[in-house]
């Protein structure tokens, strides 16, 4: 079974009593962070970078840990001028890397050049391939608003593998004490807009709220639908009353 990706330090692990997650995951980073580096080591050659190793090591531990491993060694390195601005500019935006000492564990070895080749790749793979909605799909600023009765875009790492997909990424919440960006409480009630079923995500789980110049038709049909209470379509949907 994957090791889930734990997403904030060690310090807030050990406020939550997930000091075991924060470990499990940072032990199976760094083992993502070898292997990239083998990759590259063992591929690269004649200053061609295969296409294969980001999809590979996607295959092995998950878009989202491949993600965060380039992510945070961009970010480490952030003075680095051989790191191109777009590079720079997606690592702030693809994740909310925390900041944390441990983090310089997991950084690549591999050169920066390669470094944005992969990332080149990586966004590619995601956007092209799979869909994946990232902090550009939200509106700007909106992970520290209020989340009650809002679209939300969740993080692939909330998600089964299987469904790592854009058209699961959409979700709208119904309410819970994590909607309020101050509150203790950390649960946000509601339902995806793929299928209408209902669920529950803490606040961390979403990159923020759905820009809604971008969202697609069937995303604000099928919320019409679900929110006044029609049944769903036969593909396993539930009714919302």
């Amino acid at each position: 079974m994957p090791v889930p990706l734990y997403r904030y330090s060690f310090r807030e692990a050990k406020e939550h009593d997930e000091a075991q997650e924060w470990k499990l995951s940072h032990a199976e980073n760094i083992r993502c962070r070898d292997a990239i580096d083998k990759m590259v080591s063992e591929r690269y050659s004649n200053n061609i970078m295969p296409n294969n190793i980001i999809k590979d090591a996607c295959a092995e531990f998950g878009i989202d840990r491949v993600g965060w491993v380039l992510a945070t060694t961009v970010s480490e390195n952030s003075n680095d001028g051989r790191y191109r601005p777009d590079t720079r500019r997606w690592s702030m935006q693809a994740f909310y890397i925390p900041n944390d000492a441990h983090n310089s564990d997991i950084v690549l070895r591999t050169h920066p050049e390669l470094v944005n080749g992969m990332v080149g790749q990586y966004r590619k793979y995601l956007s092209e391939e799979l869909g994946i909605l990232s902090k550009e799909a939200c509106l700007p600023n909106s992970n520290g608003e209020d989340y009650t009765e809002k679209l939300l875009i969740l993080h692939t790492d909330a998600l089964a593998e299987d469904y790592k997909k854009g058209e699961y990424q959409y979700f709208y919440a119904n309410g819970g004490n994590g909607c309020r960006p101050t509150s203790l409480g950390r649960k946000i009630f509601g339902f995806f807009l793929s299928d209408g079923e209902k669920t529950q995500f803490v606040r961390g789980d979403f990159i923020g709220i759905a820009d809604p110049e971008q969202v697609p038709d069937w995303v604000n049909e099928n919320l019409e639908k679900y929110l006044h209470g029609q049944e769903n379509t036969e593909d396993g949907g539930v009714k919302l009353e």
